[in-house]
Order: C-alpha cells, then structure tokens, then sequence
C-alpha cells in the first residue's frame, strides 16, 4: 500500500471510532438525565414514604419493591382500580413517562443499597 492509502485508512478509522465514541456517550448520558430526573421527581414522594422510600409510619414503604410493583400500583392508583386517601389524587397528577422514572428510581435503591 503506498502512503497516500496509508493515510486515508488511518483517518478513516479515526473518524469511525470517534462516531461510535459518540453514540456510546450520548446513550450514557441520556441515561444518566433520566435517573436524575427520575430521582428529582421522586423526592415528592419522600415526604410521606420516607427517605429512600423507608416509610417511618404507616404509610406503605417503597424501597425492596420492584420497577413493576411500584408502576403498576401508581397506574392503578391513576385509574382508580386501587383506591387510598390521597394516592389516587396524586398518581393522576403524573405522566406515564414520569411513574415509570420514580418506579425505576425506587427499584434502583433496592439494588445499590443495603439499609438497615
């Protein structure tokens, strides 16, 4: 191969591993503003499930229980098939993008920390 092919095939794979470079950070840092948002608008929750959804009273703990428990009891909550004092007026406020961050929030603490 002469020079000039050299060069093109170097610049080539430059240019290739700097798009795939690209790719992979946009994917981890979208991720990272969905748990951080997911986190921001969990902390409302807080307030009455306690910190890290650690309930202090009788209200229902929220950390140990899985993405899918936690949604599906906020959307059944939205549409009135599970009913509450003030979870029903609550959950409705929410969008079905914005229960699934908070359930994804909450599942996320069961598996990073271990609380006693």
């Amino acid at each position: 191969m002469t020079l000039k092919t050299n060069l093109i095939h170097i610049i080539f794979r430059l240019f290739l591993t700097m798009i795939i470079s690209f790719v992979f950070t946009s994917f981890s840092i979208s991720a990272l503003a969905d748990d951080q948002k997911g986190k921001l608008i969990a902390l409302s929750c807080t307030s009455c499930h306690g910190t890290n959804g650690l309930s202090p009273g009788a209200i229902p703990t929220l950390f140990g229980k899985t993405m899918e428990y936690i949604e599906q009891s906020m959307n059944n909550y939205k549409v009135d098939k599970l009913s509450a004092t003030m979870m029903n007026r609550i959950a409705k406020g929410y969008t079905a993008e914005e229960i699934h961050l908070i359930s994804k929030y909450f599942a996320s603490l069961r598996m990073e920390k271990k609380i006693k």
